[in-house]
């Protein structure tokens, strides 16, 4: 079943008011009503189209799940609901099922640092590197040198200097 948009259905805006809706709805109920056009089919077939979109749209709850979730109004928070346990779901299987707060009893991120570095020591420390530091290039080049070697610092290549 495609989409059908009941704002275009009864030919008012997404903002209009309820007043609006009601007014457009009686206004193009009168033209398609199947006593005024008995014999024909699309027109009562705009009629029930008309109704679905009254129904939806003169309901405030309605209205506002229509706006919310779109094509999929009437689902649309069973899927949200669905997606928000998926999402726990993955957040138990991360976590071994254990469910973690950010409760901080008024602590501040320092106060959480130093009482992780208090229990933990050295251990929470980031390592320091144990290579030495490269020495810089020298400020001047030679033109016509040939480039260096990317797997040995300071070395060239071999070619014609």
């Amino acid at each position: 079943m495609d989409f059908v948009d009941y704002y275009s259905t009864l030919g008012v805006a997404k903002d209009a008011s309820a007043d609006a809706i009601k007014k457009a709805y009686r206004k193009l109920a009168r033209r398609y009503h199947p006593d005024v056009n008995p014999n024909d089919a699309e027109a009562g077939k705009k009629f029930q189209q008309l109704n679905e979109a009254n129904e939806v749209l003169s309901d405030p709850e309605k209205r506002k799940k229509y706006d919310q979730y779109g094509p999929d109004w009437q689902h649309g928070e069973e899927q949200a609901q669905a997606w928000q346990q998926r999402q726990r779901a993955g957040a138990n299987a991360t976590t071994g099922g254990t469910r973690f707060s950010a409760d901080t009893n008024g602590m501040d991120g320092a106060e959480f640092s130093d009482f992780f570095s208090s229990m933990f020591g050295a251990a929470m420390r980031p390592a320091r590197s144990e290579r030495p530091v490269a020495a810089e290039p020298s400020a001047v080049e030679r033109p016509g040198r040939a480039g260096r070697d990317k797997s040995a610092p300071n070395a060239t290549t071999s070619g014609s200097h």
